[in-house]
C-alpha cells in the first residue's frame, strides 16, 4: 500500500509540474507563482495536520492546552476566515435571477 501511495505521489508530482511549466496552470486555473505557493502550502499544513492525528488525539491535546492559547487558536482562525476569504461586490443570489 505504501509503495502504491509513493507511485500515486509521485505520478501526480510529475503531472503537476509539467502543468506548471506549460503554463498552464495559469491559464486554466488562474493562479500565479505566489498563489500556486500559497496553496501548496495550505496542502502541506493539511497534510501535517492528518499526519499529526494519526499518532495523537487532537482533541485531547488541545483540551489540555491553556484557555489563553486555545482562545488564540479560535480568534487566529476566525480571523483567518474573514481576511482570506474572497470579497467581492456581487449581488444576493436569489436577485441574480
Amino acid at each position: 500500500n505504501m509503495i502504491q501511495n509513493t507511485l500515486d505521489l509521485h505520478t501526480s508530482l510529475v503531472s503537476l509540474q509539467y502543468v506548471y511549466q506549460s503554463g498552464a496552470f495559469e491559464e486554466t486555473f488562474g493562479l500565479d507563482s505566489l498563489h500556486l505557493a500559497f496553496s501548496g502550502g495550505l496542502v502541506m499544513f493539511l497534510v501535517s495536520i492528518q499526519y499529526v492525528q494519526e499518532r495523537c488525539d487532537i482533541c485531547a491535546l488541545f483540551n489540555r492546552a491553556p484557555l489563553w492559547l486555545r482562545w488564540a487558536i479560535y480568534v487566529s482562525g476566525a480571523l483567518a476566515i474573514l481576511n482570506l476569504g474572497v470579497i467581492a461586490e456581487v449581488p444576493f443570489i436569489y436577485f441574480q435571477f
